[in-house]
């Protein structure tokens, strides 16, 4: 049991909310978290990089990526338990 639920039930939810996020980024939406944060869809654009091995440069495609931004209470909460 996790807090009253089982884990089975902990599991359903936790793939609940990532649908949802799944869901909301296509749409471009931002999805927020109550007291966590929020996700929200940032676009990379296309830019020069380079091969790690062989040092070549290489275009890295422009891309969409999902980006969390926590709300502040949370990261002072994560920087005082060290």
């Amino acid at each position: 049991m996790v807090h009253g639920l089982s884990l089975r039930e902990a599991r359903d939810l936790v793939d609940l909310r990532f649908e949802e996020l799944a869901r909301a980024s296509k749409s471009e939406e931002s999805v927020r978290l109550s007291g966590s944060g929020s996700f929200s869809l940032r676009e990379s654009p296309e830019r020069v990089g380079r091969n790690s091995n062989t040092w070549d440069a290489a275009i890295a495609m422009a891309s969409k990526r999902l980006r969390f931004k926590p709300l502040p209470l949370l990261t002072e909460r994560v920087n005082d338990s060290s």
